[in-house]
């Protein structure tokens, strides 16, 4: 069965070393690629550079990673402590400023930070054309239990967690999730050494098509970070049973279905 590889990269608003050289990978090795962009915090220096042909090529796909990434409380920016009314304030701004500034390559992707929503954040999602929003996809067996089983009981949270849909559809906008987090713990330089990494793909390959990895330029040590990427890469060339692809071309694929 193919598996359809995608790779996103939150927190995507500063000019650095470290998004050029985590560009530089995927363009290397002719990979497209998501990023999603904090609006509010995005620099003009980081609009110019994702807007060059060269790499629009492969960063093809401008998400919207919340409004500012500010933790509201409860857990994210986006969550039953805000109301509709301040969820829509700033899911709007936001995508004005997305859509402004990447007309061309922006598909209707949203990812939360943190990781948490409810239902008023994915209706706001709908009433503006969400296509996707993308959170975490646990693929452990027993995760994947309980997130079938409460599917079937269209239950939304579970222990103060959201219950993940990944490949389905709520409130007509699909969740499309990433299983693997290349790092550790959110900090510089807490990569997973590179075996960590594989194990996660091959346990994740059993249970899904669609797997997602997840990176954050700030968070990649110039040497050793971009080596295990490099690493990884090269590993998933390897399976001849991959396609890489955008969030959005799997929601394109997932819609033909």
């Amino acid at each position: 069965m193919e598996k359809y590889v995608f790779f996103r990269v939150d927190d995507v608003y500063i000019y650095s070393d470290y998004l050029i050289n985590l560009t530089d990978i995927f363009v290397r090795n002719s990979i497209p690629t998501s990023y999603q962009v904090i609006p509010k915090l995005l620099e003009n220096k980081t609009v110019v550079y994702l807007n060059r042909d060269e790499i629009k090529k492969y960063v093809r796909d401008i998400g919207q990673h919340g409004y500012q990434h500010k933790n509201w409380g409860l857990g994210g920016e986006f969550n039953c402590n805000r109301s509709y009314e301040e969820q829509r304030n700033d899911i709007t701004l936001g995508l004005e400023i997305i859509r402004t500034n990447f007309a061309d390559t922006w598909n209707g992707v949203f990812s939360f930070p943190w990781g948490q929503f409810d239902q008023s954040t994915l209706k706001v999602l709908r009433h503006n054309n969400f296509r996707v929003y993308s959170k975490q996809f646990r693929t452990g067996l027993f995760s994947a239990i309980a997130y079938h089983v409460l599917r079937l009981t269209n239950k939304e949270h579970f222990r103060n967690h959201n219950i993940s849909y990944h490949g389905h559809k709520r409130y007509n906008v699909r969740e499309l999730s990433i299983c693997i987090d290349f790092n550790k713990e959110y900090k510089f330089n807490t990569f997973k050494t590179y075996d960590q990494i594989v194990n996660e793909y091959e346990k994740a390959k059993k249970i899904t098509n669609y797997i997602g990895f997840l990176l954050h330029p700030n968070h990649i040590d110039d040497n050793k970070g971009i080596e295990t990427i490099e690493k990884v890469i090269e590993y998933l060339k390897t399976n001849k049973d991959i396609s890489f692809v955008t969030i959005s071309d799997v929601a394109n694929l997932l819609d033909k279905k």
